[in-house]
């Protein structure tokens, strides 16, 4: 088509073309915003939140609990887009900056709509001054990295390779699978393939090690006369381990990480402890516990071939809490022999 206007001597034109999703854009990742805001709305919910009603019996009292904290984490913590600013922001950049640059794309339009020496002069001035600054920013925001982390190798080494490594791919999910010489894409046979191979490894490495006629008994010494009493848990070592918890750390299949339990430490002490003495008396280990997320992360090799993937298991927080206090009374026990 052609446009009809005064905008110059020639008429400007234009074609429209119809080309699917070939060149569709980079879609923004859902993210959780942990502000203020949304911190003291959980921490007002939890307050609110009645958990008596949770601890019935002949129910799983941790299953109850962790799916309350969940349905309150959810409304706190909704999933929303990144929005279209951050996605594009660089981590130096504070509020500041953005208001500099705010005002030098304000100095450049005044620039093209009133051209003069005067109008060029200040935005080159300004332009100037802001790239200084943000290379200042950049520096001091790699300095402080470095500097944080120069005690840890692992944490200066991943940083490192995130500068020189900008452009790496990030792990794309497994989208298929070699099963029986055959390609396999479907998701649910793909995840049945990758537990197979990781339930079977120990099975494997087994088979490889030479037998022999000795049991495990022969490397045990005296067994001991005293038992052991698991006794209750308390509030206060629960809150103890909480406070110890490593935000950083991924959440489990619960997606209840430690940065949300050391919202509310209290509130959380006070039912994990009910949670776990009920589960010492009963002598059942809560079910939900003892499941685990397993990320398989690749390696080399071949994409389609489930050898060719190590697995992570991400264990929920309050799993950790438990094993670690048991650990503490062994430890104990086994001291005192």
């Amino acid at each position: 088509g052609i446009l009809y206007c005064a905008i110059s001597d020639h008429l400007p034109c234009f074609i429209s073309v119809k080309i699917g999703n070939t060149l569709s854009s980079k879609k923004r990742p859902l993210t959780r915003l942990f502000g203020d805001k949304n911190c003291n709305e959980f921490k007002g919910r939890m307050s609110a939140h009645n958990c008596d009603g949770l601890y019935r019996p002949d129910e799983d009292w941790y299953d109850n609990f962790i799916c309350s904290v969940t349905e309150i984490f959810e409304k706190s913590f909704p999933l929303v887009r990144v929005s279209r600013k951050r996605f594009k922001d660089k981590p130096w950049l504070t509020t500041e900056l953005k208001e500099s640059i705010k005002k030098n794309h304000h100095l450049h339009q005044i620039f093209k709509t009133k051209p003069g020496v005067s109008t060029k002069n200040k935005y080159n001035r300004y332009k100037n001054m802001l790239r200084l600054r943000l290379k200042e920013a950049e520096i001091k925001y790699y300095e402080e990295i470095f500097e944080n982390h120069k005690s840890s190798s692992y944490n200066l080494w991943k940083h490192l390779g995130s500068i020189v490594r900008s452009n790496k791919r990030k792990q794309m999910p497994v989208t298929k699978m070699m099963l029986n010489g055959c390609m396999v894409q479907n998701r649910m046979i793909i995840l049945d393939i990758m537990n197979n191979h990781f339930c079977n490894v120990g099975a494997g490495l087994q088979e490889k090690f030479p037998t022999d006629n000795e049991t495990f008994k022969s490397y045990l010494t005296n067994p001991l006369t005293n038992s052991f009493y698991l006794s209750p848990i308390n509030t206060e070592d629960v809150t103890c381990e909480i406070k110890k918890l490593n935000p950083r750390k991924s959440s489990g299949p619960d997606n209840i990480g430690s940065k949300i339990i050391q919202l509310c430490p209290a509130i959380f002490a006070e039912n994990l402890v009910k949670i776990f003495n009920n589960a010492i008396a009963n002598r059942q280990y809560p079910t939900a516990m003892k499941i685990a997320k397993v990320i398989p992360l690749y390696t080399n090799g071949e994409k389609c071939d489930p050898g060719n993937y190590r697995p992570i298991s991400l264990l929920s927080c309050c799993n950790k809490i438990f094993e670690i206090l048991i650990c503490k009374k062994l430890l104990c026990f086994f001291g005192n022999q």
